[in-house]
Order: structure tokens, then C-alpha cells, then sequence
């Protein structure tokens, strides 16, 4: 896991007060920002770091010892602001989603730019099964692209959704801001949304907000979830894992790292 100030791997453990163990872990220098990992196969991973510089690593595992770095295109030197998610692909490239540039960007295992979709907002990124990527913005759309640049489908928060959805305060009843976008066996796209933790609003307990939805390709909202109580208050989460669909780490693999 990625959580902004460092990144850890854990696995369960019934003797421990917490339920897991942790088997490595490590902390982002001062300045710097981790937000997104992968697993390559079971002794190495892939995360980027924010900041100046900005860049990706493949480290080995439990070792940290680096194998590979090379920098990101940047703009700013904020570190906060310049991604959150990255993804591997079937091919071993990785595509990031920069909300600096305002575009998905696919690099090869050795920093070289493949392709670019301009997508203002790009925030969580995935390749789907066709080969097509599927990004989430926080500019309240979801949209598909093919691998020639072209979108495919495109689900909007405004123009397609009831507003009665999502109530947060004033600021966000009529927006959703979208942070992972994943797409269904059954061909519906599940959309988590994003509540600041640290603002003064907070959810309203008659109209709670939700913390994901689903959508069908027509762009009807046909499930919602609102879990703000307890034992089951899962808070402003934004991501979600299904378990029904594991992630095979030996099948990931980033240019000849495997």
C-alpha cells in the first residue's frame, strides 16, 4: 500500500492486537509524497514518487536496495499536486495519471514517453480487458479511451445523474469528484468519490454522501455506497479492491523487470 507518507507491505496475522504484520515498509523523504505502488512478481515493486524530482522506482523487496529510477515530466516543484494514481498494463508499460498535465502518459521500463491521452483532471487510471483506458477525473466525468486517442464512453456527474445522489454540505451536491473508476464483469463502471476528510463540512446524517457508485453504460446510477456507521463506517474512503477479483502479482511485470 501507498499512503502518501511512506509505502508497506502487510500480511494478516491473528496474533498480533491489529490483525496484520508488516513485512517492509518505507517512509517518503521530507518533501516528497507516495501515492501510488505495484507489486512486480513477488520480490520487486513499482511507485512513484512526488516531488523534485519527480520520478519512478522499481526497488527490490524486502531489501529496498534500487534497481531502477528514472525522472517524470514535471512543471512545478509541488509535490502534492502532481499525481495520485499509476498503473501497470498487460503490455509491462506503466501509464500514469498526471492532474499536473491534465493527461494519462504511458512510459516504457526505462522512462521513455510511448503515448498520451489529454484528459483535464486525470486522476485514477486503468487498462480494461480490451485493451482501453478508463480514467477517472476529479472534474465530475469518467471516460474510456481507445488505444488511438479516441473516447469510447463517457459517464458525466452533471449531465447524467440525478443530484439528489450526493450531498455533502453546499459545496458538493451537485458534483462527484471522481478518484478510481473501475469497470465490472457485467459492463457497469464503479465510480469512488472523493470527501475531504479535513474540511469543516461534513456529511449530512439525513442525506449521507456516497463514498462509491455504480453506473451502467447508459449512465444510470444503479447502486450506491453510504456506510458512515458503525461497525461497518468506512469514512471518506476513497478506494476500493474487490476481492472477487484479485490482483495475480506474479503476472505483473514492467518492461524486463518480472
Amino acid at each position: 500500500m501507498a499512503h502518501q507518507h511512506g509505502i508497506r507491505e502487510i500480511v494478516p496475522d491473528r496474533k498480533t492486537q491489529t490483525g496484520y504484520k508488516t513485512l517492509w515498509q518505507m517512509d517518503t523523504p521530507q518533501g516528497y509524497e507516495i501515492h501510488s505502488i505495484q507489486p512486480i512478481g513477488r520480490d520487486k515493486v513499482l511507485y512513484v514518487q512526488c516531488g523534485n524530482p519527480f520520478e519512478a522506482d522499481v526497488m527490490q523487496i524486502p531489501s529496498k536496495k534500487e534497481l531502477r529510477r528514472f525522472p517524470l515530466p514535471f512543471s512545478s516543484g509541488g509535490s502534492h499536486g502532481q499525481m495520485r494514481n499509476m498503473r501497470l498494463t498487460k503490455r509491462g508499460t506503466m501509464l500514469l495519471a498526471s492532474f499536473e498535465y491534465g493527461a494519462v502518459i504511458e512510459f516504457d521500463a526505462h522512462g521513455k514517453e510511448l503515448q498520451r491521452w489529454e484528459c483535464p483532471g486525470a486522476w485514477g487510471v486503468e487498462e480494461l480487458e480490451n485493451g482501453n483506458i478508463l480514467v477517472a477525473t476529479n472534474q465530475n466525468y469518467v471516460r474510456e479511451f481507445d488505444r488511438e486517442g479516441g473516447a469510447v464512453w463517457e459517464w458525466n456527474w452533471k449531465e447524467r445523474s440525478p443530484l439528489s445522489v450526493v450531498r455533502v454540505g453546499d459545496r458538493l451536491r451537485e458534483s462527484i469528484s471522481g478518484q478510481k473508476a473501475h469497470r465490472l464483469p457485467n459492463g457497469n463502471t464503479m465510480i469512488t468519490n472523493w470527501l475531504n476528510p479535513w474540511s469543516r463540512e461534513t456529511s449530512d446524517p439525513l442525506q449521507p454522501a456516497v463514498q462509491a457508485i455504480e453506473v451502467d453504460p447508459a449512465g444510470k446510477v444503479e447502486w450506491q455506497l453510504k456506510s458512515w456507521n458503525e461497525p461497518a463506517n468506512l469514512g471518506p474512503s476513497t478506494t476500493i479492491q474487490l476481492l472477487s477479483e484479485p490482483v495475480d502479482r506474479r503476472k505483473l511485470f514492467f518492461g524486463d523487470f518480472k
